[in-house]
C-alpha cells in the first residue's frame, strides 16, 4: 500500500531534553560534519555486537522506521503482531507522528484503511512509530500483501515527533538499537524539532485512483474501526483485490479525482 508542515506545539520534559541536547553538543564537538534535521534510519548499517539475549535483537540486527496509519496501531484489530514483535524484541514503539505531506487516508471494504500516494491532498495524517528490525519488516510486509500487490511500501517524512516515555529512557541509557549517528540524527529531530524518514504502506497504485472517492481522514480512529471486519469474517468467495474492485464499482462518493475539472 502504499509528504506543508504541521506545528509542532509539544515540547519534550526538561530531562529528556537537557540529556539530548548535551549529547547532541558532545556529538558536533567530535565531528566537523552538520547534524542533518532528517534523521534517516539506513537499513543497511548493522551493529557488530554479538546477540547473547533476547534483549539484544534490535541492537544487533538492521533496524527500520515502520509509520503504521490504521490496524496495526494500539487499540486495534491487528496491533497484536505489533505486541508480538516487542514482546519478541524485534520492535520497539518510538512514539507517534504524522507525516509531513498531505496525503489521503481512505477506508475502503471491510473498513480497511488505506494512504494514497496522492501528495499535497487529503489530510497530515497521524499514527504509531516504531523501530523494526529485517524480521519484523518481512512479517509487516506479509500482513500488507506486498507480494500480492495489495500494497506496497514507501519511504515517507514525518514530522511532530512524540517520543514515548519507554522510547525517551531507551536514548537517555545509550540509544539501544541505533548506531550512535543514527540515535543522535533521532535526537536532533525531536529536539529541534525536525524530521525522520520511515517506511509506510501505501494502496497499490492498479486500484489507487478507485480510492480516491472516499472521504480523506486525518487518522484512523475506534469510529471507523467500529464496522471493521476481520479477515476470517470476510466472504471467502473473492480474493482481497477482488473486494477491493468490487467496492470501488459499488461506492457512490462524489469526490472528484485530482485535477478533475468540475
Amino acid at each position: 500500500m502504499s509528504i506543508m508542515v504541521a506545528p509542532n506545539s509539544w515540547t519534550l520534559n526538561n530531562s529528556v531534553r537537557c540529556s539530548a541536547q548535551s549529547v547532541v553538543s558532545t556529538r558536533k564537538k567530535e565531528t566537523s560534519m552538520p547534524a542533518s534535521k532528517v534523521a534517516h534510519v539506513d537499513s543497511s548499517t548493522k551493529e557488530s555486537s554479538v546477540v547473547d539475549s533476547p534483549q539484544k535483537a534490535l541492537e544487533a540486527s538492521p533496524t527500520s522506521l515502520a509509520f503504521v496509519y490504521g490496524t496495526l496501531k494500539r487499540g486495534f484489530g491487528n496491533h497484536w503482531l505489533m505486541e508480538e514483535q516487542m514482546s519478541k524484541k524485534h520492535a520497539r514503539l518510538v512514539g507517534t507522528a504524522q507525516t509531513k505531506m498531505r496525503y489521503p487516508l481512505v477506508c475502503g471494504p471491510f473498513q480497511v484503511p488505506f494512504l494514497l500516494m496522492y501528495p499535497g491532498e487529503g489530510e497530515h495524517v497521524r499514527g504509531e512509530l516504531y523501530q523494526v528490525d529485517s524480521h519484523c519488516m518481512e512479517l509487516l510486509d506479509e500482513l500488507e500483501g506486498v507480494s500480492k500487490d495489495h500494497y506496497e511500501r514507501r519511504q515517507i517524512v514525518l514530522t511532530g515527533i512524540e517520543l514515548d516515555p519507554s522510547f525517551k529512557f531507551s536514548l537517555q541509557n545509550g540509544l539501544n538499537g541505533f548506531s550512535a549517528n543514527q540515535g543522535y540524527a533521532l535526537m536532533d529531530a525531536v529536539v529541534q524539532p525536525g524530521e525522520v524518514k520511515a517506511e509506510a504502506y501505501f494502496a497499490h497504485p492498479h486500484y489507487t485512483p478507485g480510492m480516491y472517492r472516499a472521504p480523506h481522514l486525518e487518522a484512523y480512529t475506534e469510529k471507523e474501526a467500529a464496522t471493521y471486519t476481520r479477515r476470517i469474517h470476510r466472504p471467502q468467495n473473492r480474493t482481497f483485490l477482488e473486494h477491493v474492485y468490487h467496492w470501488i464499482e459499488e461506492q457512490k462518493h462524489e469526490v472528484p479525482l485530482p485535477g478533475a475539472n468540475n
